[in-house]
């Protein structure tokens, strides 16, 4: 009797488009008197908790079930565990053991020692999960698992994290890209005698498109890579003529909802990608040739976060730019023109900007900005004025980075911050 060589679950490591390739583990039973194979298995990366069982029988039937653990199986200990009693029971019922594994999961569960805290999956952030209980994230004592060079990653600085939707985990560094799956690192670094390596080992942003190919930008310009290949296609560097990028350092990469692909540069402003000739169009913003962020909100305008013009909202009918910048005479412009580095838009259609000199929300009903400035008398508002990165989760939570004050989350119902 043969069985599948990978799980197709419609979870597959929470990436609809692809199959786990391997198993962490096997176990194979036989029911020679009716006919029977049972099949039991666990995919390897780590942060896939699915277990498949599957049952073929002496006619040729296939019938398979698919489970996804509880987190405490992160754990591979604990998770083999499971496999041996799951192939136990399907061999002894001679039916899928997964119509029992909730139960016997959660009865395991129970019984794992509380010293050993359940592993927080590379595809969730801490942010996230902590969101569902104030008290608990101030209660509970978290606990971290280090990864560093000895592992196998090319340096310790790490610049920015993308998980793609096959699972792998991509960290850039200022010295090379890490792919890892949970166990092993693959780096790659520019190699001047391979045109299809890097092109350059310090990267400086990661993006992965609708199509699932990963963007890399770098001091050299942006790369494309072939995951067939294991090779970069390059997108010569941007200059400040209209169709290339030179030498200017790639910041930030956006995919619109049309499917264009816009590049913000250190040195040659805000660009767009033509992936059919690989030429560039650039959009110039008066004063303005470094871009930290880039937004599309739900009507489809495009907003641009400067280094030290402020915001811009681009009209792509016209190519034309409308600035929002800070007015020391209007309480309710924005809060600073330096280092616009994050935009949002929330649920409600406000549109959060996080800049050096403070934190801000845009109400286009009004045309006005609310400012969130930190208060050193007031312990709930922001710690920080230097707002790095906003990020909303899945409870409606928006969180907020600084530098040098810490993270912060807001709550909408009082409007302090904890």
């Amino acid at each position: 009797m043969t069985f599948p060589d990978s799980c197709s679950s419609r979870y597959r490591c929470g990436a609809p488009r692809i199959k786990c390739s391997s198993f962490l583990a096997r176990i194979n039973a036989q029911r020679p008197l009716h006919g029977l194979g049972i099949h039991v298995a666990l995919c390897r990366l780590p942060w896939c908790r699915i277990l498949s069982c599957t049952v073929s029988h002496r006619n040729g039937d296939l019938r398979r079930e698919e489970v996804v653990l509880p987190r405490v199986f992160d754990r591979p200990g604990r998770a083999v565990l499971l496999l041996v009693v799951a192939a136990s029971l399907a061999a002894q019922h001679g039916g899928l053991a997964s119509r029992a594994l909730p139960t016997l999961a959660s009865a395991i569960a129970v019984r794992t020692p509380a010293s050993i805290p359940p592993s927080v999956s590379p595809g969730q952030t801490m942010a996230a999960e902590a969101s569902d209980s104030s008290t608990s994230l101030q209660s509970q004592r978290l606990r971290f698992e280090h990864i560093t060079v000895v592992d196998g990653l090319s340096q310790d600085s790490i610049t920015c994290i993308l998980q793609d939707r096959q699972g792998f985990m991509w960290f850039g560094t200022g010295d090379g890209l890490n792919r890892y799956d949970g166990y092993d690192f693959s780096v790659y670094r520019h190699d001047p005698g391979d045109p299809t390596s890097l092109s350059h080992s310090e990267v400086a942003t990661l993006f992965e498109d609708d199509e699932g190919f990963i963007w890399v930008g770098t001091p050299a310009g942006l790369d494309r890579f072939d995951r067939d290949t294991g090779e970069f296609v390059h997108y010569p560097g941007l200059s400040l003529d209209d169709t290339t990028l030179g030498q200017a350092s790639v910041s930030v990469i956006y995919e619109d909802r049309e499917g264009s692909l816009w590049v913000g540069t250190y040195g040659a402003g805000l660009n767009r990608l033509d992936r059919q000739t690989g030429q560039f169009t650039q959009y110039p913003i008066t004063g303005e040739t470094w871009i930290d962020a880039i937004y599309e909100d739900r009507s489809g305008t495009l907003w641009i976060g400067g280094n030290s013009t402020g915001l811009a909202r681009f009209d792509r009918s016209t190519g034309r730019f409308a600035h929002f910048q800070h007015d020391p005479h209007d309480p309710h412009s924005l809060s600073s023109n330096i280092l616009v580095t994050e935009i949002l838009e929330d649920p409600a259609g406000g549109l959060w900007v996080a800049t050096q000199g403070g934190l801000n929300r845009y109400d286009a009903d009004e045309e006005r900005f609310v400012r969130f400035p930190h208060d050193p008398a007031d312990p709930h508002s922001l710690s920080n004025d230097f707002a790095t990165s906003i990020i909303e989760d899945r409870q409606g939570t928006v969180w907020i980075g600084t530098a040098g004050g810490g993270l912060n989350r807001f709550d909408r119902t009082s409007g302090r911050f904890v």
